[in-house]
């Protein structure tokens, strides 16, 4: 049985070489590594088909690890999906052809003629926070999970329990960085929001204060951008301004969605070798405007309390 699926394989290749107008598939693959096909000899083929049509969402994700599809295909097929150049893995070892039989399409039985009740039509799959902690247990690469997060839907939480328990797990911080960015524009939904939503009512949630009246506390959203020679200076510092702010500022909410703030703190963070370190920090209103100078100098804390008072000053005025 082994035989006949790998001379299947090497069959399917050899069709796809030729007629390139036939798109490779997550069955394709599947089948490729379920009959033993190396690795190598399957990313070629991902390399030179003429198109393509790879899925990533959480069903997909679950039939790669079921078949142990190896992290360099999907990596292919990722670049690939997402036009960008494969590059040369590291040469894998053999694939193991996999016990279960590789899936087949059932026949769908013909529908009784007779007047039923409307079903409920299925939403689509997104990624979620557990899919890419699956991911990241699973042992996919960084750049593959960074990859998917930006090709395929997702419907993150970002609350700061959540982002805790993704700092647990493992997911590192360019993965996170990912997530938020693909979440820019949403915001998380409240239990009555999402009844609202399954409703079929407007989406955009809108409070039913009057717009005169505003809230006791202002929404701040903190953005940083950092660069520099020392390792650390890739790290993502809004999470350094989120803890000062947090703890030197409590008349203030932060945000993680841009649209709702009522304020920005801006950050550019330089830090080379072991001593030089510089911090410039902006902050503007909701239309934009700065309400203050450019600050440089001095540590990212003492940033967020000026800001912090300059926030809380402005807000007043209101």
């Amino acid at each position: 049985m082994a035989k006949y699926f790998l001379i299947l394989a090497v069959w399917s290749i050899s069709v796809f070489g030729q007629n390139s107008a036939t798109p490779l598939t997550n069955e394709t693959i599947i089948r490729l590594v379920a009959s033993g096909v190396p690795a190598e000899t399957i990313i070629n083929t991902i390399r030179g088909a003429g198109a393509v049509n790879f899925s990533f969402l959480p069903g997909d994700l679950d039939l790669f690890q079921r078949y142990h599809v190896p992290d360099d295909v999907v990596r292919a097929m990722s670049a690939k999906d997402n036009g960008k150049p494969i590059p040369n893995f590291t040469a894998s070892a053999p694939v193991v052809a996999a016990k279960i039989i590789p899936p087949q399409v059932q026949p769908q039985p013909t529908p009784p003629p007779a007047i039923t009740a409307p079903t409920r039509v299925a939403e689509p799959q997104v990624l979620t926070n557990d899919s890419l902690v699956k991911l990241v247990k699973a042992g996919m690469g960084e750049e593959t999970v960074v990859g998917i997060v930006n090709s395929q839907p997702g419907q993150y939480s970002l609350s700061p329990d959540s982002l805790i328990g993704l700092k647990q797990a493992g997911v590192s911080d360019k993965i996170i960085a990912a997530m938020v960015n693909r979440n820019v524009g949403t915001r998380d939904q409240e239990p009555t929001q999402k009844s609202i939503a399954q409703s079929g009512q407007n989406l955009n949630f809108v409070s039913s204060a009057p717009p005169h009246i505003k809230e006791s506390e202002p929404r701040v959203f903190l953005q940083s951008a950092s660069k520099g020679t020392n390792r650390n200076a890739a790290r993502d510092q809004s999470m350094e301004m989120s803890k000062d702010l947090e703890k030197n500022c409590p008349g203030v909410r932060i945000t993680i969605n841009q649209q709702a703030a009522d304020y920005t703190v801006l950050l550019n963070h330089i830090e080379v070798g072991l001593i030089v370190r510089d911090n410039q920090i902006q902050v503007a209103n909701r239309d934009g405007d700065l309400i203050s100078k450019t600050k440089e100098g001095g540590s990212i804390a003492a940033g967020m309390k000026r800001a912090c008072a300059l926030v809380l000053e402005d807000w007043a005025k209101r």
